[in-house]
């Protein structure tokens, strides 16, 4: 899958699609002075404006003509696209070599199937004209069938686990159902930079859908991937039959009983001096070094682990919290200078031992242990890093911790077997329970609101952004359990969306249930991304996880699992997924699309 860095020129904004010109780092390149003019057809997709992936579209024919010369043109080749017919490859591009550049052009492409596009506005795309200038900084133009939102439906399973690989994935068709029954069709498999990393041919197909042995897609490297079907039949050697996405999740058994999980990023920059004598005498080495990793607490060995490091802490450490990044410098004494950024402490919720720890992560030191209420299993820190507040489910209490005193300020009394916490955008805590949610003050720990719900809730999350709150609930026991996820609507809690069944499987793990304050028992369970706008939530589940999107209610992926999904967490700066799988002792590991764009974006109109 395509996710493109920059854009560094365009077209004009025509009607409902624009062209660009150059993604750097990306498929999409600008050539400098060659004469070779490279017309792209792309699918993109946004989200609240921003780019969020970008693959090619091949099989679309294009054409275009010379209109009149810029200053010091070059190339002799005026028009292309007629006779024959030029259509994109499977690279989504058509290259015309020694094309008119430093010229005024006109192009065209007919989008086949249809663009259904919904970004910036509804419409059904075919033909799109439009004239600009080719100059030699800018002449690869690019057409988009550009919608607002992106999900996995037309890829099925949409998630792969390294270690548990699917024997097929099935791809449906966007175009007419019956173009694919015309030929077998072909998977194309894009990376990032849109390079074809695998060919399939489908082992079966219907005239809506096709096949392909998941085999082929073993030899991948964990991350996320774009595809196109096509066929054979047309004037251009293919059919274009549709398009969609799937990522493959690295999994790392090596996480006795891994339970809860958050991201560290690290980072040393500068450089490291040596005295005038020995084997590098007066020499300085530059030091440029970039970490992720998961820190990962460990159930039955009561410690965490983070980059091979281990800390014991508690008895039955369940949830896990890094906070306070800050960047500390040292010196050598022959003028060397390395400055490390990274966070500093880590929070641990010690279930079994009913306390909190304090890890010193440089030091690899428990510089606190805090005692608070019966069974605490789960906890939120405060944006500022001053305080946190810890959810006691035997106690059916909240303690609201000082991370400078280091002791609990605050108790208060909030229901029955309180379950898991949140912050709403006012900074104050949201709690859900036996059937129950409830809003709390931050400073008393008084209940300033409640609203009851049909069932069990064992998971929470807020998107500050939307002012929705997420939760996951659970009806039934034992093998008639289901667990469902909803969104409700601040500050009165109007449900807006409830999930079908995520899964009819009861959370049960024979290997740690005796550590566990309750069957379902989670670590941050609902986790609501910081990325694009606190759109999209992930839900663990007892049968893998689910990527909701809480703006649009629409179920973006639905993740298969061969054990319950405990703790989820997420680097969105650096493009990090994780998520626990106790029973397999395991931390899988999903890249996420970055930031697809930055600031020096230039329309030229």
């Amino acid at each position: 899958m395509t996710y493109p860095r920059r854009l560094i020129g365009a077209f004009a904004f025509v009607g409902m699609s624009y062209l660009l010109c150059g993604f750097s780092g990306g498929f999409l390149g600008c050539f400098g002075s060659s004469t070779l003019m490279s017309v792209h057809v792309q699918d993109t997709q946004y989200r609240d404006g921003v780019l969020v992936k970008a693959q090619p579209r091949p099989a679309q024919q294009v054409w275009g003509l010379w209109n009149y010369d810029l200053t010091n043109p070059q190339g002799t080749v005026t028009g292309f696209g007629w006779d024959p017919y030029a259509y994109t490859g499977t690279n989504g591009r058509y290259d015309v070599t020694n094309a008119r550049i430093n010229a005024n052009w006109g192009l065209q492409t007919q989008f086949n199937p249809t663009c259904n596009q919904t970004y910036p506005t509804p419409a059904a795309v075919g033909l799109i004209q439009v004239q600009g200038d080719i100059t030699t900084s800018a002449h690869d133009p690019t057409f988009e069938c550009a919608t607002e939102i992106y999900d996995t439906a037309d890829v099925s399973p949409g998630f792969l686990l390294s270690s548990a690989f699917p024997s097929s994935i099935t791809v449906q068709a966007s175009a007419q159902p019956t173009t694919i029954g015309s030929g077998s069709p072909t998977l194309y498999v894009y990376d990032r930079n849109g390079n074809t990393d695998a060919t399939v041919t489908a082992a079966s197909f219907t005239s809506e859908n096709a096949t392909f042995p998941a085999s082929s897609l073993s030899s991948l490297a964990p991350d996320m991937y774009a595809v196109a079907m096509v066929n054979n039949g047309s004037a251009a050697g293919l059919n274009f039959l549709g398009d969609g996405w799937f990522a493959i999740g690295q999994d790392s058994q090596t996480y006795p009983a891994a339970f809860g999980v958050d991201a560290i990023h690290y980072k040393a920059f500068g450089n490291i001096c040596y005295s005038d004598s020995g084997p590098r005498s007066g020499r300085c080495v530059t030091v440029d070094t970039v970490l992720n990793y998961p820190i990962v607490t460990l159930l039955k060995e009561g410690k965490i682990t983070y980059n091979g490091t281990g800390v014991v802490v508690g008895t039955a450490p369940t949830v896990v919290h890094a906070y306070d990044v800050a960047s500390t410098s040292r010196t050598d004494p022959y003028g060397g200078r390395v400055t490390y950024t990274q966070p500093q402490y880590a929070l641990v919720v010690n279930t079994g031992s009913n306390s909190v720890s304090i890890v010193n992560l440089p030091s690899a030191t428990v510089a606190a242990t805090i005692p608070v209420g019966s069974q605490p299993v789960d906890a939120k820190i405060t944006s500022d890093n001053s305080s946190a507040y810890v959810v006691n489910y035997g106690s059916g209490t909240v303690s609201k911790i000082s991370l400078t005193s280091y002791s609990v300020v605050a108790t208060g009394t909030v229901g029955t077997q309180p379950t898991s916490i949140d912050l709403n955008a006012s900074g104050d805590p949201v709690v859900g329970g036996a059937s129950y949610i409830a809003t709390l003050d931050p400073n008393s720990l008084s209940v300033t609101a409640t609203q009851q719900v049909a069932s069990p809730i064992i998971a929470i999350g807020v998107s500050q952004a939307k002012n929705q709150v997420v939760t996951a609930a659970t009806n039934g026991s034992g093998s008639g359990q289901t667990t469902n996820v909803r969104s409700q609507s601040l500050p009165n809690y109007t449900q807006t969306f409830t999930s079908p069944a995520v899964s009819s499987a009861p959370f049960t793990e024979s290997s740690i249930s005796s550590a566990l304050a309750f069957p379902s028992q989670t670590a941050t369970g609902i986790l609501v991304s910081p990325i694009l706008n606190n759109s999209f939530a992930a839900e663990a589940t007892p049968t893998g996880f689910l990527i909701t999107d809480i703006e649009t209610n629409q179920v973006l992926l639905s993740g298969t699992t061969p054990h319950p999904v405990r703790g989820l967490a997420v680097d969105a700066t650096n493009g990090y997924f994780y998520f626990t799988m106790p029973d397999s002792n395991s931390v899988v590991t999903v890249a996420l699309p970055t930031t697809p764009l930055d600031s020096n974006v230039v329309y030229l109109n």
